[in-house]
């Protein structure tokens, strides 16, 4: 990851895509998060990425589409190729508890809002849903 600290610390003057929603990202060694918020300020979705064994992964939820987990294929190819645009393609079923874990230590600066919303999303796809 990017970040310089131990604790997830919010990216200022972030490039919005849509004029309809807000994207928020924030960064720490361990996590990338990215928030999509509605123009009234609530989470509509989020992408938290972190690196287990080596790969860098992606765990990906929206309203309309639940929860998916993508591989991050950065474009590397042989040596004297150009790089390729990166890319997510499948990387299978997340470690949920571990991820939660990761997050919690890291998630003290977040908005408590923001971190409920997460928080909650990686108890459903852990399967722990009612905690």
């Amino acid at each position: 990851m990017i970040g310089k600290t131990d604790i997830l610390e919010e990216v200022p003057n972030v490039r919005q895509e849509s004029p309809s929603e807000r994207r928020r990202w924030w960064i720490s060694r361990e996590l990338e998060l990215t928030v999509w918020q509605s123009g009234d300020g609530a989470s509509r979705g989020f992408q938290l990425c972190h690196e287990d064994g080596g790969e860098e992964l992606a765990l990906t939820w929206t309203a309309e589409r639940g929860f998916s987990q993508n591989r991050v294929d950065d474009g590397e190819g042989p040596a004297g190729r150009p790089k390729r645009t990166p890319m997510l393609i499948h990387g299978g079923e997340p470690d949920a508890r571990g991820l939660l874990e990761k997050f919690d230590r890291q998630s003290a600066w977040l908005p408590g809002e923001i971190a409920d919303f997460v928080r909650k999303r990686l108890l459903e796809v852990g399967g722990d849903g009612d905690q």
